[in-house]
């Protein structure tokens, strides 16, 4: 049996396989159908049973959403689907992959031959963060923003995620030459090349807001949250298979989201 592609016709049964402990995810997936670089595989048996997304950047790709029904786990559907991901990454072309693992899916992660490269602090507070005074230096994008942009975050990832982030360039908030905030791409993506841009920007972002997920190489980011009353509650395990990306995660102060890191 092979996995097909799915579409938006399938977001039913995609909504379905939804695990409890796991936020809303619909947006996510209506942007996968709209996104060139995107593909989401599934598992039919009857009913989607196991599913997950492939996002590639041409060297590199990452897998995200790899979910198992809660009534057919335990049956080989998500080690079928992980080594089913590789292979397709592989024929596209594509040398190194990562992910963010979840506890549960760790070991099968481990077994399919990733290995751990880092990793995610969780930081939240009850209630939303009161909005502090702007930094001066942190301005609205312009349009001669989104080359140094790309670049800087060609740096950080060490992936080409232009075709993933372009759309959300408009909605930046930049400190010239030095970092940027996209409010509008998944939990709000900062990265910046100082400690005081990364402040400025970081601060930014917890304007308003409950939750916050930083890369644990960062060694800034941890003051200006419990300054603004976070504290870290959980840590998750990023996994890389294949060469390393060459990236600099200590420049990322708010990640993506578990899809892109």
């Amino acid at each position: 049996m092979n996995p097909r592609r799915l579409h938006p016709n399938d977001l039913e049964a995609i909504d379905a396989l939804l695990p409890a402990d796991w936020p809303p995810y619909r947006k996510t997936f209506e942007r996968y159908f709209d996104t060139s670089c995107c593909q989401t595989w599934g598992f039919f048996d009857g009913e989607l049973v196991s599913m997950g997304t492939l996002i590639g950047f041409g060297n590199s790709a990452c897998l995200a959403q790899i979910i198992t029904a809660a009534s057919r786990q335990r049956q080989g559907w998500g080690t079928r689907m992980v080594e089913f991901l590789i292979a397709e990454a592989q024929r596209q072309g594509t040398a190194t992959l990562s992910l963010v693992a979840t506890e549960q899916g760790f070991p099968l992660y481990q077994k399919a031959g990733f290995r751990e490269d880092g990793g995610y602090g969780f930081w939240s507070r009850l209630e939303p963060a009161p909005a502090q005074p702007a930094f001066a230096e942190v301005v609205p994008w312009s349009p001669e923003d989104s080359q140094g942009i790309v670049e800087l975050d060609f740096v950080v990832s060490g992936e080409r995620r232009e075709p993933y982030l372009g759309r959300d360039l408009p909605s930046a908030w930049v400190v010239k030459g030095a970092g940027y905030f996209l409010p509008s791409l998944g939990e709000g993506l900062v990265v910046a090349s100082t400690p005081e841009a990364g402040t400025a920007l970081l601060h930014k972002r917890l304007d308003g807001a409950t939750k916050a997920v930083v890369p644990i190489e960062n060694p800034w980011a941890g003051a200006v949250l419990t300054s603004r009353g976070f504290a870290e509650h959980r840590r998750a395990r990023r996994m890389i298979w294949g060469p390393p990306l060459g990236r600099k995660p200590q420049w990322c102060w708010s990640r993506i989201g578990g899809n892109l890191g």
